[in-house]
């Protein structure tokens, strides 16, 4: 297995710049026939955009809308409809279930992508003028792009427009049978759509994951209008499902791992094996010592994940074996693991456990460097023996840099790799750890992890850098109500909170400040003090934690929440001759309405923190007496707000039960 570490280091060390040009991108005459095909989702999806884009550089899309299937497949222009405007090469065919079919008129070279116009199977065949670039050459992290085109619709010009910038290089993951991982970029594309007549006006943000030889595998696109470049709201989201590809890249093998079901075997044998075409077939090949080459399948596939079985020997032995595996491309291209198979192999010896006097050795195990993460901390590591079985594995750990080391048993075992957890601290501190593990054997052979523990330690430093967070916190909305306004949000830090304020602006007033009134766990409760008028009320957060680091909500300090607050004069007397009159029956709990002539009228209930709780009426209304009745309302505070053509009344009314 040591050749296997070797292999996987050096596949990381050489692992450049992302870089799509026409060469690796799979549109033009010659990818006739590639074919890919998407799921969407039905209906708008949250998607934080501005963490998604922040705060990683590995996106996982295993998982996602499945609503709709969209096939999109290139075609030479003998194939398709309508008559293709100059410059076009080739067509992609696009199927959206349940809409008709539409043929895009595209062209590819060294420079770019172009789409030259669409015909569609309802309304015929729409041209571009002059053409839209969704691709330049070359594509990297940084590049940017502006393309504007025209097309006419039942003579409505529509005008549009695509600023585009990669702001993003990092790693892609797919559902099966793509699986992953996939270098990629991502690209953020403004779009402004608008026609002369003013009937179009729509601005979106486009988030794109593009990757060499597969193309657009993953989109999300905001709702119309959106302004703010890290939405939270999409209206589509579309990923990649599968592909069918012309190309010539043989599958790639990853994680490949040995491990023994028991002392003597049978030996288990696991590879991630992807491809952007899928795989066609696959073997895994093994021989003993002096035996020839024996041939098996997979037993089982998961997530990409392919398991073979080497049966169980009689030790000592050496086992030599490798894995071959065909694409399902046109061209069955052949991959191997080791490259360069048969000649190369994975190998082992196995030894005799009665004369083992080998300790278990540690491959990969997780070492943490300083943080300020403040836990818990998951390590593993793959632990194998030359015998073939652990019998423990004990992780020590100590916070804090003296005292004994507390030990801990995994926390779960998966094939060789142990896993364990050290527990959240409080920071600043210092954690030490290392690992013990022994075998099976006759010997009982005891190893380390690092090899000279306990003089020798993996060691970090938890240092607190990091303020408060926030969530959850009150976001007010317009609101008739004159307060006091109660805003709570849940603040959390693993030091503790020194101190948390409210600061809050009404109207013209300077700002102001207020320490919380409650707290409860991690749940802090303010309030903004009433209003005397109609006011914009501006507010945020802050707070201070053990270690004097400082968080704000917002964390933006030029941005804030912002409501306004419509003050309402409630005057329960008040009652006007031949004006709208409206009464309650609290006990009964029913409301009287006298309309002393027709009139558009609209009464609502309120709760007290403005929001719509109940429609009772809304339209045009005849003279006469009415009555309504509210039994469903809850013990508490309302408004009721009645609003004519020529006045409006407000009354507070308390239901008791």
């Amino acid at each position: 297995m040591k050749k296997l570490i070797i292999i996987i280091v050096c596949i990381w060390s050489l692992k450049s710049q992302t870089i799509i040009n026409e060469s690796n991108w799979p549109y033009g005459l010659n990818q006739i026939g590639n074919q890919w095909q998407w799921y969407a989702n039905s209906s708008p999806v949250s998607v934080k955009m501005d963490s998604l884009i922040n705060q990683t550089n590995v996106w996982h899309f295993e998982t996602g809308p499945t609503a709709q299937v969209w096939t999109s497949t290139l075609l030479d222009l003998t194939n398709v409809p309508g008559n293709p405007p100059p410059g076009s090469q080739f067509a992609e065919k696009q199927q959206i279930t349940g809409q008709p079919l539409t043929y895009m008129y595209e062209s590819e070279n060294s420079n770019g992508m172009y789409v030259y116009g669409f015909y569609n199977q309802s309304y015929g065949q729409i041209n571009y003028s002059p053409y839209w670039i969704p691709y330049k050459f070359p594509m990297q992290l940084g590049s940017n792009w502006i393309t504007q085109f025209d097309w006419e619709f039942y003579g409505d010009v529509v005008h549009e427009e695509y600023k585009d910038t990669v702001v993003k290089e990092g790693t892609l993951y797919l559902p099966d049978p793509l699986g992953g991982p996939y270098p990629c970029l991502v690209i953020r594309q403004r779009y402004h759509a608008y026609d002369d007549y003013g009937i179009i006006n729509e601005y979106r943000y486009i988030y794109e994951w593009v990757v060499p030889n597969l193309g657009s595998a993953a989109t999300i696109m905001s709702q119309s209008p959106e302004m703010n470049p890290y939405f939270t709201t999409a209206e589509k989201y579309i990923r990649l499902k599968s592909a069918t590809l012309n190309e010539v890249n043989p599958p790639i093998f990853s994680q490949t791992e040995l491990f023994s079901s028991s002392c003597y075997g049978p030996f288990i044998v696991k590879s991630k094996i992807t491809d952007p075409s899928g795989i066609y077939t696959d073997s895994l090949y093994y021989k003993f010592s002096n035996t020839g080459w024996f041939r098996v399948y997979h037993d089982s596939v998961k997530n990409n994940i392919y398991y073979f079985t080497i049966p169980q020997v009689n030790p000592p032995v050496t086992c030599n074996y490798y894995i071959v595996a065909y694409d399902n491309s046109t061209n069955h291209n052949r991959g191997t693991d080791p490259q360069g198979a048969p000649l190369n192999t994975y190998s082992f010896f196995f030894i005799d456990p009665q004369q083992d006097n080998f300790p278990p050795k540690f491959y990969n195990t997780t070492v943490w460097h300083d943080t300020s993460y403040a836990g818990p901390y998951p390590v593993k590591s793959t632990i194998i023996d030359s015998g073939g079985c652990i019998d423990f594995a004990l992780l020590y750990y100590r916070i804090g840099g003296s005292g004994p080391y507390n030990a801990k048993f995994p926390d779960s075992v998966k094939e060789n790799t142990y896993y364990f957890k050290i527990p959240q601290v409080i920071p600043p501190t210092v954690i030490e750890y290392y690992l013990m593990a022994q075998d099976y054997s006759y010997n009982g052979n005891v190893g380390y992890d690092p090899q000279n523990a306990p003089n020798s330690v993996y060691m970090f430093n938890v240092i607190d850098n990091m303020p408060p967070s926030f969530t959850g916190t009150t976001v007010w909305n317009d609101t008739t109500f004159n307060g006091p306004f109660p805003v709570r949000s849940i603040i959390k830090d693993p030091a503790g909170i020194q101190w948390a304020r409210i600061y809050f602006k009404i109207f013209t007033n300077p700002w102001d400040s207020l320490p919380y009134d409650s707290v409860k766990g991690d749940t802090f409760h303010f309030h903004i003090p009433p209003i005397t008028q109609t006011s914009i009320i501006r507010y945020y957060l802050k707070a201070k934690d053990n270690n004097q680091n400082v968080g704000r909500d917002p964390s933006n300090p030029n941005q804030y929440y912002q409501f306004i607050a419509n003050y309402v004069n409630v005057d329960e007397n008040l009652v006007n001759r031949g004006e709208l009159v409206f009464n309650e029956d609290i006990k009964n709990k029913k409301l009287y309405l006298f309309v002393p002539k027709e009139d558009f009228i609209s009464l609502k209930i309120y709760k007290s923190d403005g929001s719509l709780i109940k429609k009772i009426l809304e339209g045009k209304v005849n003279r006469g007496v009415y009555e309504f009745s509210f039994k469903e309302l809850k013990r508490g505070i309302y408004f009721i707000v009645l609003d004519s053509e020529k006045n409006k009344k407000i009354r507070k009314m308390l239901c008791v039960r």
